[in-house]
């Protein structure tokens, strides 16, 4: 499994959590290293679709914005979207919230159909299915 943090996931919270699930065979990265912090989504999206990663998003516009939505949906690649008022929070707010969610993100993408989309609220503990490929 491969974890690609995008540019609203501080880097260093995903370097973090790159460092833990390391252990259990799987790749994290953000997207500074490959791209520029300010990389249109669907760009990035496009450019990584034939690597096969799991998006994890602190931005749930993504999935709401057209061309962006459309960019994902069509790159195939499962995502899961931080909830409203994520990006609001500081650092530690923000990766306390990461790390809750973590296991059940890891669990969820192995066993969804590829191209599924999540929501991750911040309050509650179930996922909010965005978007399900098999419902084209």
């Amino acid at each position: 499994m491969r974890l690609f943090f995008d540019n609203n996931i501080s880097k260093a919270t995903a370097e973090g959590i790159a460092a833990f699930v390391r252990s259990r065979g799987i790749e994290a990265v953000h997207l500074t290293p490959r791209f520029p912090a300010n990389t249109p989504d669907a760009e990035w999206i496009a450019a990584i679709q034939a690597e096969d990663w799991t998006i994890i998003s602190g931005d749930p516009r993504i999935a709401r914005n057209p061309v962006n939505r459309a960019a994902w949906r069509e790159s195939r690649l499962t995502a899961f979207f931080m909830g409203d008022g994520f990006a609001s929070k500081s650092f530690w707010p923000q990766t306390l919230e990461l790390v809750r969610w973590m296991p059940l993100i890891l669990e969820k993408a192995r066993s969804c159909p590829r191209g599924a989309g999540f929501l991750c609220p911040l309050k509650g503990s179930q996922f909010n299915q965005i978007y399900d490929p098999r419902g084209e």
